[in-house]
Parts: C-alpha cells; sequence; structure tokens
C-alpha cells in the first residue's frame, strides 16, 4: 500500500514539475513595435537689395552759348550696379531734383527734353532756338527695360528691342520715372544699368542766347524690390 500511495506521489510530482518547465521554457510569442513623426523646418531669408554709387559726371563738351551745338549734342553717361536678392526683381527710377532739371544759379535753365509725343523719341531732336537735356538707359538684360523705352527699331513704347542712343526722354516735373524693371534676383555681381545723357542748344536760326554759367541736373536714382 504505501509503495502505491508514493507512486502516485511520484507521478502528481512530476507533472507538477514538467508542467513548470513547460511554462518556464515555452517559446515566446515574437511581437514588433514601430511609430514615426515628421516635422518641417522652415528657415526665411529675406530679399535684400543695394544700389551703386557712381561718381559725378560732367557733359562733353562745353557749349557755345551764342552759336550753340546744334545737331552735336554733349553726353555724357552713368552707370548704377543694382543687386537684389529679391525672387520678384526690383524696379529703378529716375528723379530730377529741380524742373526743369537742368539750371545754373541763376534760375537760367535747360529745358526738359521735348519729345514729340508722350513717350520718348527714338531720335535725339531739338528745335530751332531752344536748349534741351534729356536722358535714354540701355539696361545690361534688354528684356528688362521698362517699356517706355522699348523700340522696334524705329518707335519707341513698343517692340522688344532697345537700340543703343535711342529712346530719349525729358524728366517729368520732379515725378520719378521707371526706366528698368526685372522681374527677377540678380547675380552676385549684380546688373549694371547704363544712363545717357545729352543737351543740346540749337541756334541755327541765331535767334536765342543761352546765358554762360554752370548748369547742373541733381538726379536720383531709387532702387526698390518687387
Amino acid at each position: 500500500m504505501p509503495d502505491r500511495k508514493n507512486f502516485y506521489i511520484s507521478i502528481v510530482v512530476g507533472t507538477i514539475v514538467l508542467s513548470f518547465g513547460y511554462l518556464m521554457f515555452e517559446p515566446g510569442e515574437s511581437r514588433s513595435a514601430s511609430d514615426n513623426d515628421q516635422i518641417t523646418v522652415t528657415q526665411v531669408v529675406t530679399g535684400e537689395i543695394s544700389i551703386s554709387s557712381p561718381v559725378n559726371i560732367t557733359m562733353s563738351a562745353t557749349i557755345p552759348g551764342r552759336t550753340g551745338n546744334a545737331l552735336n549734342p554733349a553726353t555724357g553717361q552713368v552707370m548704377w550696379t543694382v543687386i537684389t536678392s529679391n525672387s520678384s526683381g526690383f524696379n529703378l527710377t529716375l528723379a530730377a531734383f529741380n524742373n526743369p532739371a537742368m539750371q545754373n544759379s541763376a534760375a537760367d535753365s535747360f529745358a526738359n527734353y521735348t519729345s514729340s509725343t508722350s513717350t520718348p523719341d527714338f531720335t535725339w531732336a531739338v528745335a530751332d532756338g531752344a536748349a534741351e537735356f534729356g536722358y535714354t538707359v540701355e539696361p545690361e538684360t534688354t528684356a528688362d527695360t521698362d517699356q517706355t523705352f522699348m523700340d522696334n527699331g524705329a518707335t519707341c513704347n513698343t517692340g522688344a528691342a532697345n537700340a543703343a542712343n535711342s529712346c530719349w526722354f525729358g524728366f517729368n516735373a520732379l515725378n520719378a520715372e521707371t526706366i528698368v524693371n526685372r522681374s527677377s534676383e540678380t547675380n552676385a555681381g549684380g546688373e549694371d544699368e547704363l544712363v545717357r545723357f545729352r543737351t543740346e542748344f540749337n541756334n541755327i536760326s541765331a535767334s536765342a542766347v543761352l546765358p554762360a554759367g554752370t548748369y547742373t541736373a541733381t538726379i536720383t536714382a531709387t532702387a526698390t524690390t518687387n
């Protein structure tokens, strides 16, 4: 009887041990988990603009105050360099400090160039007896030329060309005139915008006198981002 009892006890104990072992060494169920998130990093870059400061110029050559310089205007030119990082480009205007733009200390003056229409003249022309001062623009990139100074080879304010020494205009009663309008940023070297000036005293008929003196015009070039 005791042997049978011990036998059953051994079976029970063995079963418990086996069960416990199975629980201890049962292969675990493989599990994995993942998660992710995204952010946006933003950096704002502002558009900047600068314009050069060229030296003052003297028109060449002098003009005789009685006989004049008909059909042989005195000339001068200046270059403004504009640099901008603005992706919409820039606008460049010219304005005269006085009206008329070119005067001497006695208030004698050259008249602002008078074009035959409300737009620039393709060919410079000054009437007999008149003394006039005018300008034109030749941007480094032709497409940047304001439409007013564009030409089709014969007429201004039309076409897509910018012929040299063409499309002459006068300063308009202190109002700023747009001469360049660019629609994109420049490179690091900027854009060189050439402005040419002319003065002429047409006195073929000897009907007028231009008082002697030093005549000056103060011109302001303003570059702004578009």
